[in-house]
């Protein structure tokens, strides 16, 4: 079983089948039969079971010890003639045993490419390119104590659904996704950021799992179980999919609940080299040769309240108005009408600000603590006839989407969500400026534009509460309220974006709608009043008091 394990056949006539992000199925290429996951995931753990039994009987060739740690719980699995004092991980004493067992060894393998001396020489390099660190100081006094080490991981593919809501609120949609031979750290004893970083490692090296490979070498047995490394494949999904949902939703303050269903779960050994003394953690890809250093010192984050935000932009916005007004007025008592003014726009910036700054879950932590995680970067190197030299591709990680999807006239299709772009915006500007004038717009249609006969007065009690209540309804369940209504687009023959447009049938079913809700009692009273009210206003205004 090497990555032949990785591909996904069709059960009816054994072509290769591939993932079908927008129906959530496999679809096979030649027959056109369509698998569900569930049904995958059965045969690749049939698969397993039969690899298993192989395993256990290869191991009888070998003579092996395990050692356990008395203070982090690690197990080591090596060589019966190799010395082993103290534990890597956490520095305790170990207890060494007999090793019998070869259920918990993996079933692929990953071999190390690099020697320990060429490992050496790439944090060395590391540390010459990145000498004003302290880190860089530290690490060349224990280049030496670095050691190989086959760690656990878990290679999962299979389908992820995210859960995405703007943490203001708004609608929760769905992004569809898939994980394509994404590794996971099965280790408790070591910073998962820290092998993230070295990350990602070349496939096409997988190997059917043999002793032969890990002979001379550490093997640090898995202490996570399946269950939980399905959820870290979740945290790694919600990691690689934030920036990208972050742009579409123009925040940070976005929630993302992903779920995988693994499709292929496959135990396997990758190849670290590693060193943990005390405050100097640091990793070496032993495949690619490249290199994570975690920073010493702790870094902070500190993200203030949502009352010291709105506070801030409310001095500011009041300042400004102040300002303005001293600058743009003449008359002697210009200070006493500056603060005037200031004071009577304060209470109107005060509800608009308590509208747009409300408690939510993105600030309920106000310092952050975290450690930085440095690598050398995507050049990375491999071996070829015996040589190790740089790559000149570059690798990357496999994650397929998001990918958004509608029922769009009875059928499910890719779509793409817009929030808070310029034209929304500028849309919402503009509704809420003619709310506010209509009267005034509708008086100048019915005299024919005649500006002169038009008086303001008549629409005085129109603008008294549309002028405060408009720009807050803007800012309240518009800008902020956008996420209940983003704009679709859809995906045209030549996989351009389009902005998706109702049908006529649709928009004349929301028109009945709204008017079947408009014309129950008590609502039809209430619009009769404000209808009659309204046109009052517009003729006043039109043609005088």
């Amino acid at each position: 079983m090497d990555n032949r394990i990785l591909n996904i056949y069709c059960p009816n006539c054994t072509g290769p089948a591939s993932f079908d992000i927008v129906s959530q199925v496999y679809r096979c290429g030649y027959c056109g039969s369509e698998i569900k996951v569930e049904e995958i995931a059965l045969t690749k753990r049939e698969e397993q079971e039969a690899a298993n039994r192989k395993i256990q009987q290869s191991s009888e060739a070998f003579e092996l010890e395990k050692a356990i740690c008395t203070g982090c719980g690690a197990t080591l699995v090596f060589e019966e003639k190799e010395a082993l004092a103290n534990c890597a991980f956490c520095g305790r004493s170990l207890v060494r045993e007999k090793y019998v067992a070869a259920e918990d060894i993996p079933q692929s393998v990953i071999p190390f490419a690099l020697t320990q001396e060429e490992a050496m020489e790439r944090l060395q390099e590391w540390c010459n390119n990145n000498s004003g660190k302290v880190e860089a100081k530290k690490l060349k006094k224990h280049l030496e104590e670095l050691k190989g080490y086959y760690l656990p991981y878990r290679l999962i593919q299979g389908p992820c659904i995210s859960k995405i809501t703007a943490k203001s609120g708004g609608l929760t949609v769905e992004a569809k996704g898939y994980l394509k031979n994404t590794f996971v750290d099965c280790s408790n004893q070591i910073d998962n950021y820290i092998l993230d970083a070295i990350e990602p490692y070349d496939l096409s090296d997988l190997k059917e799992f043999d002793f032969a490979y890990v002979a001379g070498h550490r093997v640090k047995i898995s202490d996570l179980t399946e269950e939980k490394a399905v959820g870290r494949a979740a945290a790694e999904t919600h990691k690689n999919y934030r920036e990208k949902i972050e742009k579409i939703w123009k925040t940070k303050a976005v929630t993302i609940v992903p779920k995988v269903e693994a499709a292929v779960n496959v135990p396997v050994l990758l190849p670290v080299y590693y060193i943990n003394n005390g405050e100097i953690q640091a990793a070496v890809n032993g495949q690619t040769g490249k290199v994570s250093v975690r920073a010493i010192n702790e870094s902070t984050y500190i993200d203030l309240p949502w009352w010291i935000k709105g506070l801030t932009v409310l001095l500011a916005a009041l300042a400004s108005t102040y300002g303005a007004s001293r600058l743009l007025s003449q008359a002697a008592d210009s200070e006493f009408f500056s603060l005037y003014i200031t004071g009577v726009l304060g209470i109107f910036y005060l509800i608009v600000f308590a509208c747009m700054f409300e408690p939510t879950d993105k600030y309920h932590k106000t310092i952050v603590k975290y450690r930085n995680i440095y690598n050398s970067g995507d050049n990375v190197f491999k071996r070829v006839r015996g040589e190790l030299v740089r790559r000149e591709e570059t690798l990357k990680r496999e994650l397929e989407g998001p990918v958004f999807t509608e029922v769009l006239n009875g059928k499910t299709v890719e779509i793409m969500y817009r929030f808070r772009s310029l034209p929304q915006i500028l849309k919402m500007v503009a509704i809420t400026v003619i709310v506010i004038f209509l009267p005034i717009i509708c008086a100048l249609i019915i005299n024919g534009f005649q500006f002169t006969q038009i008086d303001i007065a008549g629409s005085a009690v129109w603008l008294c509460i549309a002028v405060p209540v408009a720009p807050i309804y803007l800012i309240v369940f518009g800008i902020k309220g956008i996420y209940n209504m983003p704009w679709i687009y859809v995906y045209n023959e030549e996989g351009k974006l389009k902005k998706y447009r109702s049908s006529l049938k649709e928009k004349i079913s929301n028109v009945i709608d709204f008017l079947q809700f408009i014309i129950r009692p008590p609502f039809c009273i209430i619009a009769a009043i404000i209808i009659a009210v309204f046109c009052i206003m517009v003729y006043l205004t039109a043609f005088g008091m």
